[in-house]
């Protein structure tokens, strides 16, 4: 029997700055759709600032790397988790307020 992977990929998607290009929900839309505005939505994704951010499977980076490169106003990033401290509770700047957020990947 063939081991599922758990590698997971982060995305952020900062949709305010959107323009609804709808290439995000074409090249991965395992990660994003289209609202009814016609604006991109990442799914399953939680507030970070003035992102969005959600996880993906590692077997997605291709597909999401399309989109974070074909991205006509560079909307989405990509990141990876890299450490065991990384899984823990992490510090971000946010409006000039220190605001902790669960780093869930």
């Amino acid at each position: 029997m063939a081991k599922l992977s758990r590698a997971r990929i982060l995305i952020r998607h900062k949709a305010a700055k959107g323009v609804g290009s709808c290439l995000c929900a074409e090249m991965a839309p395992q990660c994003s759709e289209m609202d009814a505005e016609g604006m991109a939505v990442l799914l399953n994704s939680a507030k970070d600032c003035v992102f969005r951010r959600a996880t993906g499977l590692k077997l997605d980076q291709a597909d999401v790397e399309t989109a974070v490169e074909g991205c006509p106003v560079n909307t989405i990033h990509i990141g990876f988790r890299s450490t065991r401290h990384s899984e823990t509770v992490r510090a971000i700047r946010c409006g000039g307020k220190r605001a902790s957020l669960p780093h869930t990947i």
